[in-house]
């Protein structure tokens, strides 16, 4: 692999060729103490991405038809960093989120790594209320902003290549069951701009895909718990299941019953409170940031359902797909917002703001 760097940051692409040359222009003006590489992972594109990202000082990889988690795999089988530092083609890191990242995890031997803050770019109504939520409640590990040891990245075999959707939270869990801590790093900023935030339909019909995709990892850490392993994603599933579960009986309350109406509300209710606690903007929002809860809630018990489904037929979703209710979330939150991905709530170390100067 050649000589040691510090840090190897690693974006897989596919199709997302004007986001990438913003990332990548991101993530080439960071400031870091040591040496760094950027890898790109292209994964068969057709928008000439791969094109613009000769145009730069990067590192290139094909490969075509691969998962996402696949992808990174290989990007980091071909890395020198000690440090895996990942984020992806549709995110703009902001300044000094490479140097807290691996600063943290420099001076913190004990941490096999560290995850950092997530924003979303407020391009449409989804984009500001999930932003907000974002800023009161995100606290994990996806592969937006992390980076990992990457003997510990090794050691416990990367990402698996067939899940996907929650490949990042399945590495994280079996991290914390090999009996590693990750910490969360509040100073290491990466925005968001995913497409399917410009409107209601396009990001309703992504968490239905979200949830439905979980389902697979979900299933995998169950089967671990079963042999004695997979305690942390085990813990997770408890908590994650109860509230898909709880969208779903509220979707089947809704097409039942009037009563359906008040267990809705009720239910988006706690977190907007929570939100709105945090981020005083939310308050004049909040009515709208309540409904957006409400029909995100909705759309992941669906895609959960579908999920299920999937399981019992032994078959899984490759691509999101319009849903048979999109028009009834999107009646429903035709003027609202909410929050974001499901947020296991590890056991992490909070990181201070700043990292010691090495």
């Amino acid at each position: 692999m050649g000589s040691a760097l510090d840090a190897s940051v690693i974006i897989p692409v596919l199709n997302e060729g004007a986001r990438l040359r913003r990332c990548l222009d991101a993530v080439r003006a960071q400031d870091l103490d040591g040496d760094m590489e950027v890898i790109v992972v292209d994964g068969g594109s057709t928008d000439g991405g791969p094109d613009r990202a000769r145009q730069l000082p990067v590192r290139l990889l094909a490969a075509p038809g691969t998962t996402a988690g696949a992808a990174r795999n290989i990007g980091a089988a071909h890395a020198r960093g000690r440090f895996l530092v990942f984020t992806d083609a549709d995110c703009v890191p902001q300044r000094g989120w490479l140097r807290h990242l691996t600063g943290h995890l420099r001076e913190r031997p004990d941490l096999a790594g560290a995850g950092g803050a997530l924003r979303n770019a407020r391009h449409g109504r989804p984009g500001v209320f999930e932003d907000w939520d974002n800023i009161a409640c995100y606290h994990g590990i996806i592969t937006s902003n992390v980076a990992y040891r990457a003997d510990a990245f090794r050691e416990v075999g990367g990402f698996d290549p067939a899940l996907r959707c929650a490949e990042d939270w399945d590495l994280g869990w079996r991290l914390l069951d090999a009996g590693h801590r990750i910490g969360h790093c509040r100073s290491a900023i990466v925005v968001h701009e995913p497409a399917g935030n410009l409107n209601y339909a396009a990001f309703l019909r992504k968490q239905v895909w979200y949830a439905r995709s979980d389902v697979p990892a979900f299933a995998k850490t169950l089967r671990a718990h079963g042999t004695g392993r997979g305690r942390a994603g085990a813990r997770e599933f408890a908590r994650t299941a109860g509230l898909h579960a709880a969208g779903a009986a509220m979707l089947a309350s809704v097409l039942l019953a009037p009563a359906g109406v008040a267990m809705l509300a009720g239910w988006g209710l706690q977190k907007t409170v929570r939100t709105a606690l945090t981020v005083p903007e939310a308050r004049r929002g909040f009515f709208g940031l309540w409904a957006h809860n409400t029909a995100k809630g909705l759309a992941r018990g669906w895609g959960t359902l579908r999920g299920v489904g999937d399981l019992l037929r032994g078959r899984w979703p490759t691509a999101p797909e319009p849903g048979p209710i999109t028009e009834l979330w999107t009646a429903l939150a035709r003027a609202p917002e909410r929050v974001q991905d499901f947020v296991p709530e590890l056991a992490m170390a909070e990181l201070d703001a700043e990292p010691r100067p090495r």
